[in-house]
């Protein structure tokens, strides 16, 4: 499993999520209160990395989905590619 690709799929996964609500990153990281760092929400929706487990809860919870919704899509996007 090679680990850019993933961490592609994953940033499709967030990318398509975030506009589907309407948010910009910034909107997620203020919605998060202080648990989101702008930065490192900006590396995951870049393909720069993939959050571990408490990041990726906060992430669906601020986004008000289940982490296996993002999770799911971005198994989809590694699959496809």
């Amino acid at each position: 499993m090679a680990a850019d690709k993933l961490e592609k799929a994953f940033s499709k996964a967030l990318k398509e999520i975030r506009e589907e609500k309407g948010l910009s990153q910034n909107d997620v990281v203020k919605a998060s209160g202080t648990l989101l760092d702008r930065n490192t929400f900006q590396r995951y929706d870049a393909g720069r990395g993939t959050p571990k487990m408490k990041n990726l809860f906060i992430i669906a919870e601020t986004l008000g989905i289940s982490p296996g919704e993002i999770v799911n899509r971005a198994y989809k996007h590694y699959k496809e590619d």
